[in-house]
C-alpha cells in the first residue's frame, strides 16, 4: 500500500510540474514522452496530453474492452468524414450600402 501511495505522490508532482512549464518546455515533454514531436502550441492541449500519457504510462492505459470499443468506434460507416455543411454553403460576404 505504502509504494502505491508514493507512486501516486509522484506523478502528482509530476502533472504539478508540468502546469509551471513554458509551451516550449512542454513541447519538449511532448516529444520525449510520444517520441514525435507536436505541431500544436496550445498550452492547455499540450499539457491535458501528456498528463494523459503519463498517467496512461503508469497505470496500465486504457483496458482491453475500452480498446475494443475505440476500434468499434472509429469503424463505424455512420461516422462523418467531413465536417457539417457544404462548400456552397460558404457565401462571400460583401459590404452593403444604402442606395441614395
Amino acid at each position: 500500500m505504502k509504494t502505491e501511495t508514493k507512486r501516486s505522490t509522484a506523478l502528482r508532482k509530476e502533472i504539478e510540474a508540468l502546469r509551471h512549464m513554458t509551451v516550449g518546455q512542454l513541447k519538449d515533454k511532448y516529444r520525449d514522452v510520444f517520441g514525435e514531436s507536436s505541431r500544436s502550441n496550445h498550452k492547455q492541449f499540450l499539457f491535458r496530453r501528456i498528463a494523459w500519457r503519463v498517467q496512461a504510462n503508469a497505470w496500465g492505459g486504457l483496458s482491453e474492452r475500452a480498446r475494443r470499443r475505440a476500434l468499434e468506434i472509429t469503424n463505424d460507416s455512420d461516422l462523418r468524414i467531413r465536417a457539417c455543411g457544404s462548400p456552397k454553403m460558404h457565401l462571400e460576404l460583401r459590404p452593403t450600402f444604402p442606395d441614395r
